[in-house]
């Protein structure tokens, strides 16, 4: 069988189009994986007058996480036109239906059974998770966290990927295994997405490498950009209790089963919720699209109340402290802004109590680190 390269496919279009796409693909400002989803698309919309701009449409709309190589790639599985004019909303829409599509035929097939032999020697017998071994899985992972997973079973029969279902901080997370050509790192983590496509922060995706012992020695890491927006969030947060004179802060939180949650955000002296401001939260997110990283920030308003909680669980991620699974464990993040300090103790329960992690900070170290 003969390959068909992406400089096969501009030598069939016309020569002033395969001349500009050429020079995109040699100056490197898109690859040989970008191009052919942007090949493919206009094949399917049927309008090769606008391939070209829709490149840059294409890369716009992945930066903001929209899926739309997913969209394409289903929409050639299906046998069905797309519109290159398609809103950001539109392109989100077609990938929720494109999914439930591929969730409901996965589900109604007969039971196939996947190897993944290859991908179970390279990471622990146990972790929290499972492998998922068959289309039935399969297609109840889409409908789980109503994603597109379940159009993903060709590239499981094909042995160079493998689908897993890890639990996070009482998150199910659907993560795609990829095999490499590299014996040093036989297998790398892909896309890690959960309930409607949400990507996962980096926190999230550093656990899930520990969990399954995957390197990330030829990933990109970004710890110290995670310590830096928490320190901006926790500025962020400190300059509006200041504003309204808060005192303290006192935030407790327990878990245990495979549950876990911040049950009280109390401040001193007690505040009504509608005299409470709205605070800007920075969230970053990275994802591993059609070859190649994308990283995407997104400023969030939320309740002053809100802002904490996510601030605290945050920084629950940061400790790597398992205080909700079996026994759980339970702790407390506090604030004293007339000290200036800030305490944050995490306990795991076994037979007694066991302080499993402990410091205390400096406001004002914390918040001259922003500036």
């Amino acid at each position: 069988m003969t390959l068909i390269t992406v400089r096969d496919r501009l030598s069939a279009l016309q020569p002033k189009m395969a001349k500009s796409f050429g020079k995109l693909l040699d100056i490197g400002h898109v690859d040989d994986i970008t191009l052919n989803t942007v090949l493919d698309a206009a094949e399917l919309a049927g309008d090769w007058n606008k391939a070209l701009w829709f490149t840059s449409s294409y890369l716009f709309l992945r930066s903001k996480g929209i899926p739309v190589g997913d969209v394409i790639a289903m929409s050639i599985q299906h046998n069905r036109k797309i519109n290159l004019e398609w809103s950001p909303k539109r392109w989100q829409a077609e990938h929720d239906k494109l999914s439930r599509l591929a969730t409901l035929k996965m589900l109604s097939a007969a039971q196939r059974h996947f190897d993944v032999g290859y991908f179970e020697k390279h990471i622990p017998e146990k972790f929290p998770g499972y492998l998922l071994k068959t289309s039935r899985r399969l297609g109840m992972e889409g409908f789980r966290q109503r994603h597109c997973v379940a159009g993903y079973e060709s590239r499981i029969q094909s042995g160079n990927t493998a689908i897993a279902s890890v639990f996070v901080n009482h998150r199910r997370w659907t993560v795609e295994l990829l095999k490499t050509n590299d014996n040093e790192f036989p297998i790398q983590i892909g896309q890690v997405k959960t309930v409607f496509n949400e990507v996962a922060t980096s926190d999230v995706r550093n656990t899930i490498h520990e969990y399954l012992e995957v390197a990330t020695s030829k990933t990109v890491t970004n710890a110290g950009g995670q310590r830096a927006l928490r320190e901006i969030n926790f500025a962020r947060i400190i300059t509006a209790l200041r504003n309204l004179h808060v005192q303290g802060v006192s935030v407790d939180f327990s878990g245990c089963g495979d549950d876990g949650h911040i049950y009280a955000v109390s401040l001193y002296p007690e505040f009504d919720d509608r005299a409470l401001p709205m605070v800007s939260i920075v969230e970053t997110t990275r994802d591993f699209q059609d070859g190649i990283w994308v990283y995407a920030e997104k400023t969030t308003e939320q309740p002053l109340r809100d802002a904490i909680k996510s601030m605290v669980y945050d920084y629950l991620e940061m400790t790597g402290v398992d205080w909700f699974n079996n026994d759980g464990g339970q702790g407390a993040f506090n604030i004293d802004l007339e000290k200036g300090t800030v305490e944050f103790e995490v306990n795991q329960n076994y037979t007694e109590v066991t302080t499993a992690y402990a410091n205390e900070w400096s406001i004002d170290d914390i918040v001259n680190n922003t500036h």
